[in-house]
């Protein structure tokens, strides 16, 4: 059923969903109790690649398409239908924006779909010969230790349709669903409870209960299955489903536009941080840390001028000017160092002291800067509500020292995500190490001052 999520800004996901549907068009007379199954099984699946955009908003494509199918011709059920047998193909082809509603940090996630499929079907029994709109509202809530229950209702338009004495019209369509975190929330137990209300009687309602795990490299698994709860058309007697999604967030850009000197500056003092104590949790392990920006080839190396004196020329060599340890990029600023905490603890480590005063300066130097967001994430060792919470503090440590640096408050906003946005797999410590990090994302520029 359709979520309230939406994707950050250009992140890429996409996933395909396989199952299998017993008897899911079978007609059953009320009056002589004679049941027709059109389709004895059905396996199909739908592919789908989705798109952010702004950080609000995501564009969806879901291509269905029927693997195999065995039973009668729909003529059967009513000679002036089409004779063939239920073979594969491809579904009507189905576009879904999605526009968030309200953010996330209110606890509550409100979100407006509007799935419109075209028919594009070849397969049999998989295209509805028409446009088919379903405006929908999602909404869903979270609460503590990753629980959430999910709700949408939308209206499906169509034209209005028969076949075989059921109308197949215009319906309320509607949808409820929960998730509780299991084993760190590296496991989910899912169920939802779909359905649809028309101008007919026959009223399709159907029942899932499934498992997802969370594998490397931002992959997850789902396994599961389900009973229908009513013999309406498109109701199966129950259905087995399996999935793979997947989701991928580009890694920061380099720079690619003004530096900023890496001199002697004057900083602002901070407490030394403590040292890490034996009883720190696993949960708190993780280290923050940026993606390196390339050196500037020749930047290291000292530069000779010539030194004349009396009839002796002299070569003197010039000491070599220290690196920028922060550069402003397009849409970002990029860090040489990597930002080290102290093990466990949200404190702010002192040699990365100096890279954060020199962000102070770049922002004071560039007043176009209207908000720098503070991203910081760490590996998947430890419980995910533990890590997302250390994320935060982080974030925010980093925020408070470019605040006692002089940078006005409403220019700086503080992010933790946890482990939920991996560059790559946890399975080594390098890949560990290239997870933990920190981003300094613009967010939002005004015109420079003249």
């Amino acid at each position: 059923m359709p979520s309230a999520r939406v994707a950050d800004h250009l992140t890429v996901s996409g996933g395909f969903l396989a199952d299998y549907a017993a008897q899911p068009v079978r007609l059953v007379s009320a009056s002589a109790g004679r049941s027709v199954e059109l389709v004895k099984g059905m396996t199909s699946g739908s592919l789908t690649a989705s798109l952010g955009l702004l950080g609000w908003a995501e564009l969806s494509l879901t291509l269905p398409m029927a693997l195999s199918g065995s039973g009668q011709p729909a003529s059967a059920a009513d000679p002036r239908l089409a004779s063939e047998t239920p073979a594969a193909g491809f579904g009507d082809l189905r576009v879904t924006p999605r526009i968030s509603l309200v953010t996330p940090e209110a606890g509550i996630r409100v979100a407006l779909l509007a799935p419109v499929s075209f028919p594009t079907g070849s397969a049999t029994y998989q295209s509805a010969g028409t446009i088919v709109a379903v405006p929908t509202a999602a909404l869903e809530l979270g609460a503590p230790g990753g629980w959430r229950l999910l709700a949408d209702a939308g209206v499906r338009l169509r034209q209005d349709q028969s076949f075989a004495g059921v109308d197949l019209g215009t319906a309320f369509v509607y949808g409820v669903a929960g998730e509780v975190p299991l084993l760190g929330g590296r496991v989910a137990a899912l169920a939802t409870v779909t359905g649809a209300v028309g101008s007919s009687s026959d009223q399709p309602l159907e029942a899932l209960a499934a498992v997802r795990v969370r594998g490397p490299a931002g992959l997850e698994f789902t396994l599961g299955g389900g009973p229908g709860l009513s013999h309406a058309y498109g109701t199966p007697q129950y259905r087995v489903v399996a999935g793979l999604q997947f989701a991928r967030r580009g890694p920061p850009r380099e720079p690619e536009v003004a530096t900023v000197s890496s001199g002697p500056q004057a900083s602002p003092s901070a407490p030394a941080p403590k040292p890490a104590t034996a009883s720190a949790t696993t949960a708190q392990k993780a280290t923050a840390g940026t993606t390196a920006a390339p050196v500037a080839k020749g930047a290291a190396a000292g530069a000779a001028r010539p030194s004349s004196t009396g009839t002796k020329t002299a070569f003197v060599t010039r000491a070599p000017e220290p690196l920028p340890r922060a550069t402003l990029a397009k849409d970002r600023i990029v860090l040489r160092e990597t930002v080290q905490f102290v093990e466990g603890r949200d404190d702010l480590a002192e040699t990365s002291a100096p890279a954060i005063d020199e962000v102070a300066t770049l922002l004071r130097s560039h007043p176009e800067i209207a908000l720098l967001r503070i991203e910081v994430h760490t590996d998947d060792d430890g419980a995910p509500d533990d890590l997302l919470a250390l994320s935060r503090r982080r974030a925010n440590a980093i925020r408070s020292r470019l605040l006692r640096a002089g940078v006005a408050a409403g220019r700086l906003e503080a992010r933790g995500y946890g482990d939920t946005r991996p560059l790559t797999t946890n399975y080594s410590a390098r890949d560990r190490a290239i997870n933990r990090r920190v981003e300094l994302v613009v967010a939002r520029t005004v015109p420079a001052p003249r």
